[in-house]
């Protein structure tokens, strides 16, 4: 076992991979609010926030949208209760599960394209694939006939089912379905935090 106990999250209290553990025995109201503020601040503190306080002139579209390339798919393992979206395409089908999920709130994007063609090609490029642009603070989220991607605004927009996401949990029991699957994925946080091989937070 690490014998570091891992600081898994500092906004809005600082919680100890031994704190979150303590929490999921909780089970209680306290339980719940930190928990659901230990999964804003994975996804919105620590993706979102600091993007959206990028001094002018220094703003890039393509980090705006390698930031929801990374949360998608932890944000999916929330959700579905995973560990991650390692092997047998998971990846793929958490894009897939995301888009169609969201369709009215990201039309005409296709999970499977925007994985192939968005996401792996800027987490392994920097770049697009398929004559893909990304715009900055101008156009619409997503326009098929241009092939663009609104950099800002699909952000925003990330923004919003993220906090209403944790919305839901903070008004839902901790036996609910909703609150089941998002402990295993905590748990599966911890599990990482503690293992001497994996040194991921």
């Amino acid at each position: 076992m690490n014998p570091e106990d891992i600081i898994l999250c500092n906004q809005p209290r600082k919680l100890k991979v031994s704190d979150v553990r303590k929490l999921l025995l909780q089970k209680d109201d306290t339980a719940r609010e930190y928990l659901a503020d230990l999964i804003l601040h994975r996804l919105r503190g620590r993706f979102i926030t600091p993007l959206e306080n990028v001094f002018a002139g220094f703003e890039s579209g393509f980090l705006m949208m390698a930031a929801p390339c990374l949360m998608i798919e932890t944000f999916q393992c929330f959700k579905n209760g995973e560990k991650d979206t390692r092997g047998k395409k998971k990846g793929e089908k958490a894009f897939v599960s995301f888009f169609q999920a969201y369709s009215a709130e990201f039309p005409g994007i296709d999970g499977l394209e925007f994985y192939h063609k968005i996401r792996c090609g800027i987490l392994h490029q920097a770049q697009t694939h398929g004559h893909f642009r990304i715009l900055l603070e101008r156009g619409a989220i997503f326009d098929e006939q241009k092939k663009t991607i609104n950099a800002s605004a699909f952000l925003k927009k990330l923004k919003t089912i993220v906090e209403s996401y944790v919305k839901d949990l903070r008004s839902k029991d901790l036996n609910d379905d909703l609150w089941v699957k998002a402990i295993n994925k905590i748990g599966y946080i911890c599990d990482a935090c503690e293992d001497p091989v994996i040194t991921t937070s």
